[in-house]
């Protein structure tokens, strides 16, 4: 058994010739089942070191809110926010 996460951007409607949303893009991640606990406790403890104020069950951590500083982290740095993206880096 798998875990699967699907995301989209882009242009959903029926508006296919939106020259304001050219593109539409579907991405997955597929975790094995084995793993996905570690990948869980390894993106919790991530939170908990550079973001313990907003550590907490249940959080869902939009990558278009850490980059551009929106939603939890509206009030990072810059660096803050680069260091969690990092973390994955460093393990």
């Amino acid at each position: 058994m798998h875990l699967v996460y699907l995301d989209e951007t882009g242009n959903t409607g029926t508006d296919l010739n939106d020259t304001q949303q050219p593109i539409f893009l579907l991405g997955a991640l597929v975790v094995p089942e084995a793993h996905c606990q570690s990948l869980e406790s390894d993106l919790n403890h991530a939170i908990e070191q550079h973001f313990p104020l907003i550590a907490e069950d249940g959080l869902e951590i939009h990558a278009a809110d850490l980059r551009a500083g929106r939603g939890y982290f509206k009030k990072a740095t810059v660096d803050a926010r680069l260091a969690l993206r990092n973390e994955s880096e460093n393990r």
